[in-house]
């Protein structure tokens, strides 16, 4: 998420619980469910990707949410060559 980029100070604020912080990130739920149920538009490479099921938005967002804060590595799209 661009909005965790270039501010560590967030990524150790959720950690530590910080409250302000926490609602800050918590803010951004909605626009991550949208993107995960809707799909979006990748422009840089012309494709569309397709949303997930219903019934697999909550743990999709989740699993969003934890990898970023976590410092795991972001789920992404990979190119196959």
């Amino acid at each position: 998420m661009t909005f965790f980029r270039g501010r560590p100070d967030l990524v150790q604020g959720y950690r530590q619980g910080l409250r302000a912080v926490v609602e800050d990130v918590w803010a951004y739920v909605d626009r991550v469910e949208a993107i995960v149920r809707h799909g979006f538009h990748q422009a840089n490479a012309a494709q569309r990707v397709a949303g997930v099921p219903s019934s697999e938005v909550a743990d999709l967002v989740q699993e969003v949410f934890a990898r970023r804060v976590s410092g795991k590595r972001a789920l992404g799209l990979r190119r196959s060559t």
